[in-house]
């Protein structure tokens, strides 16, 4: 049943207004001088920071080191107010101090949700977006945040904001002039920090795809320590993919060229792995139909170039990853997380595939031997599971994934993969990572089966 959004707006503003909890909390937070402190640039947009946000919001509710250091994990900030068991359910949430702070903490997250529910106040800077079917609540702020977010307007002068605030309403007052804003992502910034944001760092080429916001899903660039079953032998693997957003159409439709170099090392000859480097360049487009369905679309150029047989490789492939939602909420077919049981969420994923390669030269690559080109269509399925409000578990993330290629005149490529991702130190991007391969290489069509134990960087 969908909810009127007159009636949310209401019952947040009652609630906000009832107890002893701390009204006003969250709207004090987003006023225009506060934006350099809770706003940054990501992925080319100027955003309010989820983590900045939420610790202003805990401090705001008087949540001190003590109670942080009761909470369910421990010390992480978007976990207070994403749950409605801020401190879980053992002794200490029963305590005076402990049911007081969850009052306080609802109350701020029913203040964010009416906040985004209204659209964020263009007065002050902060326009909420909400590419849901429904009304956002605090917890998809926190925890969807490629659905929902805030961007921060940054006005050149206060008289430009009195009249990007009152132009709607002052159509009696003398003419005034056209209000003027700057978007960060649209001044010329060649610094360091500016530079550094084009740089991805992913566990594969259609990786590159997700923006910053989403770099904890990737499974990042690993250094691994592998034991090769084909061969029965041990061995460092390097597997990942670095890429550098040339150029970028951010908005409703967003687009970008991204050279990229990826690459599957041992580092030693004659291994019977695969053992390459691809450079190439991707296109990529995400299209959205209405709040139902959406999709990132796009071409890669590459070469294959195996040093350990000799093989070498033109490709050209195509790729549609869908994602779709339901009116009554998030679909469990593709590209949402949705909670399968108490604190695990799913994310189902689809890519659709299309390759064709030319055999520039076959070298010893028996799967190549008499061939001069070839062309396939497939998928590839994959679940990504995700572990919340755990101690010791935190953000812990695994995944399951099967691809299948069938190719036209050569044999085909299926490959099988699983893995468990957990976060060091807290940073999602890096992270020690369990993984396990078995099948035929989608590059080279040479057999892989492997168990890697590394360390993995994304970003």
């Amino acid at each position: 049943m969908r909810v009127p959004r007159q009636f949310t707006i209401a019952l947040i503003l009652l609630l906000s207004s009832s107890g002893s909890a701390w009204p006003g909390a969250v709207i004090d937070i987003f006023q225009q001088q506060n934006q350099p402190e809770i706003c940054r640039v990501e992925n080319g947009s100027y955003i309010v920071d989820r983590m900045l946000l939420a610790r202003r919001v805990v401090d705001a509710s008087a949540i001190g080191p003590d109670l942080l250091r009761q909470g369910d994990p421990p010390s992480n900030v978007i976990s207070l107010l994403a749950t409605d068991e801020p401190f879980g359910s053992g002794r200490f949430a029963a305590t005076p101090p402990a049911l007081a702070a969850t009052q306080r903490l609802l109350t701020a997250r029913m203040e964010l949700t009416g906040f985004l529910a209204l659209g964020g106040s263009k007065r002050e800077g902060y326009i909420a977006v909400n590419r849901l079917p429904r009304s956002p609540t605090s917890d998809d702020f926190f925890l969807h945040p490629n659905d929902v977010y805030i961007e921060c307007v940054r006005h050149l002068q206060p008289r430009q904001q009195e009249a990007f605030i009152d132009r709607g309403a002052a159509s009696s007052a003398a003419a005034a002039p056209a209000p003027v804003t700057t978007p960060a992502s649209k001044v010329p910034n060649f610094s360091a920090a500016a530079l550094a944001r084009k740089l991805l760092v992913r566990g594969d080429i259609l990786e590159l795809v997700l923006a910053k916001t989403q770099v904890d899903r990737s499974k990042g660039a690993s250094f691994s320590f592998g034991h090769d079953d084909k061969n029965g032998e041990d061995t460092f693997i390097g597997d990942g993919t670095i890429g550098w957003k040339l150029w970028s159409l951010e908005g409703e439709q967003n687009a970008s060229v991204i050279p990229y170099f990826n690459y599957k090392s041992t580092g030693k000859q004659e291994t019977g792995l695969p053992e390459y480097i691809e450079p190439g360049v991707m296109v990529d487009a995400l299209f959205r139909g209405g709040d139902v369905v959406s999709a990132t679309a796009g071409l890669t150029a590459s070469r294959i170039i195996d040093d350990s047989d000799g093989s070498d490789q033109s490709s050209l492939s195509a790729f549609i990853i869908p994602s779709f939602t339901l009116p009554v909420g998030p679909s469990p077919l593709f590209g949402t997380y949705v909670r399968l049981a108490g604190p695990v969420l799913v994310r189902p994923e689809l890519q659709l595939l299309a390759a064709a390669k030319q055999i520039e030269d076959a070298g010893t690559n028996p799967a190549l031997q008499g061939k001069s080109s070839y062309f396939g269509i497939g998928f590839n399925q994959r679940i990504d599971v995700l572990v919340t409000g755990v101690p010791l578990f935190q953000q812990l993330r695994g995944y399951v994934e099967y691809r299948l290629m069938h190719n036209f005149g050569i044999r085909n490529a299926d490959m099988f993969k699983a893995g468990i991702i957990y976060p060091l130190f807290g940073y999602d991007r890096l992270s020690l990572n369990l993984d396990y391969a078995d099948g035929r290489d989608l590059a080279t069509l040479l057999e892989d089966e492997r168990y890697m134990l590394g360390l993995a960087f994304r970003y």
